[in-house]
């Protein structure tokens, strides 16, 4: 029962709009129909919204799959990071290892950093605790002068 229904069997009971057989008088029994076929239509269109969601994330293509890597060849490490950063402000930054990762990571940072520039080709970047930025002082900043541990330089 939606909470339109309850809210209105109170309002009924509590108000003396309720027979003495303890039927809804028609006034109030219309109101509690109206208030149901509402919850109806909301509930309808919830459904209708995730039929949607789903429908819309079944139809982006799957991932490409892995490549396939030779038998007892030694993979090298990844090196290089893509990285954007803030045209105004050149301490605030983001590099991630692979270039769809940083436009993600962008296009969700440009919401409070609106000049973000777009992602780059960087051979360095300065990491900690698994996040990694163009420069220290952007690494420095991000850390905070109570964290443990220190920036670092990646390649």
């Amino acid at each position: 029962m939606s909470r339109w229904l309850v809210f209105l069997a109170v309002a009924a009971l509590s108000t003396g709009c309720v027979s003495r057989h303890g039927r809804l008088h028609p006034a109030w029994a219309s109101i509690a129909l109206a208030a149901e076929i509402i919850s109806d239509i909301h509930h309808a269109k919830m459904e209708e919204r995730a039929v949607e969601a789903a429908e819309a994330q079944a139809a982006q293509p799957p991932p490409p799959p892995p490549r396939d890597l030779e038998v007892g060849v030694p993979q090298r490490p990844p090196s290089g990071f893509y990285c954007a950063r803030s045209t105004s402000a050149g301490d605030i930054s983001l590099c991630t290892r692979d270039r769809e990762t940083c436009i993600e990571a962008r296009n969700a940072a440009t919401l409070g950093v609106p000049d973000l520039a777009p992602c780059q080709a960087a051979e360095t970047a300065w990491c900690f605790a698994g996040h990694c930025y163009t420069n220290e002082a952007s690494c420095e900043r991000r850390r905070g002068p109570d964290s443990v541990g220190y920036c670092e330089e990646i390649d």
